[in-house]
């Protein structure tokens, strides 16, 4: 983790019950936009530049009952294709949330879509005191 840090925007995420962990949430090989809300509160994000994509996430400290969103834009791919039509531009990215240094949630996405718009939109609710996310 600690090579992402520079690519991150640190920002306190603090909680006001029980004691604080370290928490990091992130995302990786983003194609092509990526946003991370925290309670509700936009934290980070990035947009795709070129292969393999794009990092972003927050580090901070919380305790308890806490909300993650990932959402995922797709643009629409206007380049030249060499695969073919309908074969260019993809929606893309690998997406976590660790806990005192341990995974508790993970997924990765990947679509195969040349449309604009969101193509992968999670909200999660994580109760640090068991490192469970639903």
């Amino acid at each position: 983790m600690k090579h992402f840090l520079s690519a991150f925007s640190v920002v306190c995420l603090c909680a006001t019950i029980g004691q604080a962990g370290d928490l990091a949430i992130y995302a990786k090989n983003v194609d092509d936009r990526v946003d991370i809300y925290y309670n509700g509160a936009h934290q980070a994000s990035c947009t795709w530049a070129k292969n393999p994509g794009c990092n972003t996430g927050v580090n901070g400290s919380a305790s308890g009952t806490i909300e993650v969103r990932f959402k995922l834009t797709n643009f629409v791919y206007k380049g030249v294709c060499l695969l073919g039509k309908g074969k260019c531009g993809k929606a893309a990215g690998d997406f976590y949330i660790e806990h005192n240094g341990a995974v508790i949630w993970s997924e990765g996405f990947a679509a195969r879509d040349n449309t604009e718009g969101v193509k992968f939109d999670r909200t999660l609710t994580c109760n640090l005191s068991t490192n469970t996310c639903k």
